[in-house]
């Protein structure tokens, strides 16, 4: 473009923008995309006294509903509104306003979904050939569609379940030679009514939202119909759903490549799913991509790459393959190159698993838990469920009865949140309750009890101390074990837990996108190293006896912090 040109483009979007706030409209890309549309389609004529209607006549009739629903103007509203903006059409060329309309979100709004380099990263996974048919489902605005068409040969469909984005892409592909038709519609339901048709690709960006909030009850039961397990629960993530769908649809030998949360690859509600997909050999690959790509998506997010007869998925850590951005990850050419290349050939930051892999890890699809464990060596491993007793919860008390139960005055009864656990030591001054309803007494702490947190990194252990008949209550978000003595000493336990290996292995084991969760089911089955009894206790002797020499140290510490802030005291005593 030369600089004439692009001064033209900057300064029409700014008046666009002005006349949107003026009148109070929501200044989101759909309606700047529809008064541009407007404004195109007026300066294309000779005459400069078109009214709204003369405008409207010149559109299809999709296109002239879209604009009259999303305004919702009255007539004569419409014809005040026009008035104020019909100079803008003489004011530029055509040519100005298309190019408006066919930039990417990503200019006008920076935290778009759908990044530049992403859709490059994802054009490389597809490997489109001429002549394939390609679906996009949930195709919004049909940003990725364009940029694809515009290097691709191939027929390309869009299917988009909101009336307004759907009529912009169609506005915006009406501009592109290509073969490129977007109907509107729900995909998952339109993949269950299974018309025959086929595509060689198929990708999705689709909503991060529970399965319950996308489909009807109908809809859930004909999805768990495909399988005799009935792995579809209303709190499923909309992910698997649309994964499912995707591969309904594809041609034997086609590739679908589906965005999904971390959630939904280690998530309980999701274990169902995940071993249908990963046994029916329904699943190619998983790609975990760097944080921070997605400006307008606070999780973790990773990629599905879906096709029919695998022996095997290839689970893929990119998570630090990415150029670092202040607030935002971006993909060079050579991150792309290398993330590819991992996905096609394998390497140092891949694993592959067949579903005998997976099985004991609750079928968790998240690459960064297999890089974990295959890179630590435990000596005499046994799973943690085998070495205890019982892994119990807190008392389910809110915070609002913990201030009612409340007391002043000490009393025999304590308890213990997870801010009361510091440096892996429980606070000595603990709050006091009044008194505790007999239905809570079952989850009254005993001597030499583990408590570990079960949510957020880093996670806090601490052994539990009962002097004469004090009672101490846990609440909070934390989990009380019982080990069993005759297999395993419960400060090695702790020690373990705290050490390079063992703080590896829990994060390997949690769940969740923003606060990382550990489940009991997950925890049972994670591995220990698990020497003789009389080593064991050789560790847990040493480890005793430093937490005894920090302890000492801090005391230390204190003291001194406090003659420090006396020093002008002692000075003028003396």
């Amino acid at each position: 473009m030369d600089k004439i040109f692009t001064n033209n483009v900057q300064q029409a979007e700014w008046e666009i923008r002005n006349v949107m706030k003026e009148y109070a409209f929501s200044n989101e890309y759909t309606y700047t995309m529809l008064v541009t549309y407007l404004l195109y389609k007026a300066s294309r004529s000779i005459k400069h006294d078109l009214s709204y209607n003369d405008v409207l006549e010149t559109m299809s009739e999709e296109e002239s509903m879209l604009i009259r629903d999303s305004f919702s103007f009255s007539q004569e509203k419409s014809e005040r509104f026009w008035q104020h903006i019909r100079g803008l059409a003489f004011n530029y060329a055509p040519a100005v306003f298309a190019h408006i309309l066919m930039q990417p979100v990503h200019v006008y709004e920076p935290r778009a979904e759908r990044p530049e380099s992403v859709n490059r990263l994802l054009e490389n996974i597809l490997d489109l050939h001429a002549g394939e048919k390609v679906l996009e489902t949930c195709s919004g605005v049909g940003d990725t569609l364009l940029a694809l068409a515009e290097k691709h040969n191939c027929s390309f469909y869009g299917m988009e379940l909101v009336s307004q984005e759907k009529g912009v892409s169609i506005i915006r592909t009406g501009f592109v030679p290509k073969d490129i038709n977007i109907v509107q519609g729900n995909f998952v339901n339109k993949a269950l009514e299974n018309d025959g048709v086929e595509y060689d690709k198929i990708y999705s960006f689709h909503p991060l939202v529970k399965l319950v909030h996308y489909v009807s009850d109908d809809t859930m039961d004909a999805l768990n119909a495909e399988f005799k397990c009935h792995p579809f629960k209303r709190m499923s993530a909309l992910d698997w759903a649309m994964a499912l769908s995707a591969v309904k649809c594809l041609k034997l030998g086609g590739i679908a490549v589906v965005f999904v949360a971390d959630g939904s690859l280690s998530s309980n509600v999701d274990e169902a799913i995940r071993r249908v997909f990963i046994e029916k050999g329904l699943l190619k690959a998983v790609i975990s991509l760097p944080t921070k790509l997605f400006a307008s998506r606070n999780v973790n997010m990773s990629m599905l790459v879906l096709s029919k007869g695998n022996q095997f998925a290839r689970l893929v850590n990119a998570r630090n393959i990415c150029q670092e951005g202040r607030r935002q990850n971006t993909l060079s050419d050579e991150d792309i190159t290398k993330i590819v290349n991992l996905y096609n050939n394998g390497g140092k930051y891949t694993v592959d698993v067949a579903p005998g892999d997976i099985q004991p890890y609750g079928y968790s699809l998240s690459p960064e838990r297999y890089m974990t464990l295959d890179n630590i060596e435990l000596k005499n491993p046994v799973e943690f469920g085998r070495v205890v007793n019982e892994i119990g919860r807190s008392a389910p008390l809110a915070a609002r009865q913990l201030d009612e139960l409340a007391s002043e005055e000490p009393t025999d009864i304590r308890y213990v949140r997870l801010a009361d656990i510091q440096d892996g030591i429980i606070n000595d001054e603990l709050p006091y309750l009044k008194s505790i309803e007999s239905r809570h007494e079952r989850y009254l702490l005993r001597d030499g009890d583990l408590l570990l947190s079960k949510m957020g990194a880093p996670f806090k252990t601490a052994i539990v101390k009962i002097e004469g008949n004090e009672k101490i209550l846990p609440v909070g978000n934390m989990y009380v074990i019982r080990v069993n003595n005759d297999k395993i000493d419960v400060h090695y336990l702790k020690a373990f837990l705290e050490s390079s290996k063992g703080i590896a292995l829990l994060n390997s084991i949690t769940s969740g996108t923003t606060i990382p969760i550990i489940n009991v089911d997950s925890l049972q089955r994670m591995p220990i190293e698990c020497p003789d009894i009389a080593k064991q206790e050789k560790i847990a002797n040493k480890y005793q006896a430093i937490c005894d020499e920090i302890a000492l140290l801090k005391l230390k510490l204190a003291a001194a912090t406090e003659r420090l802030s006396n020093v002008i005291d002692e000075e003028e005593v003396e």
